[in-house]
């Protein structure tokens, strides 16, 4: 379930942390809670924003698994929030342009994969992540930040 945050990334370093998405995804692992989902993980490309997700989980008393996605290549949970960080105005960059990496992103759940992220970059920054977002605006499964938080 892909949320669009159409939101621009905050902080020191351009598009390495985006405080608005590190709080969408709190609201998430939080309701994933609420329903008795435990087994959650939340992967991001950028430390930064992993530093801003364990806050924002801190904030909304969540708790999660926090990981870069290159750390948590071989491992899997049960439910993966998957915190793209980029936003309007800025490209996916090489880390998750890199198909392996993309791969390794998108294969970790074993029962959910939830996705949050500014939809136009996703859709412009890899041709693999537009071609799912479109089969999920198909099927209904995208909503918007409104409807998380």
């Amino acid at each position: 379930v892909p949320v669009d945050l159409a939101r621009r990334v905050e902080g020191g370093e351009p598009r390495a942390r985006n405080e608005a998405e590190a709080r969408t995804v709190a609201s998430v692992v939080k309701k994933l809670a609420e329903a008795g989902v435990t087994d959650v993980a939340v992967l991001a490309p950028f430390r930064a924003q992993l530093r801003a997700v364990r806050s924002a989980l801190d904030r909304a008393g969540a708790d999660a698994q926090v990981s870069t996605i290159d750390r948590f290549q071989g491992k899997d949970a049960a439910c993966v929030v998957l915190s793209f960080t980029r936003a309007a105005g800025g490209g996916l960059g090489d880390l998750l342009a890199d198909p392996r990496r993309l791969n390794v992103a998108l294969s970790r759940a074993r029962l959910k994969l939830v996705l949050v992220g500014c939809r136009e970059v996703l859709v412009a920054g890899s041709p693999v992540i537009a071609r799912l977002v479109a089969r999920l605006e198909d099927e209904g499964g995208v909503c918007r930040v409104e409807d998380v938080e």
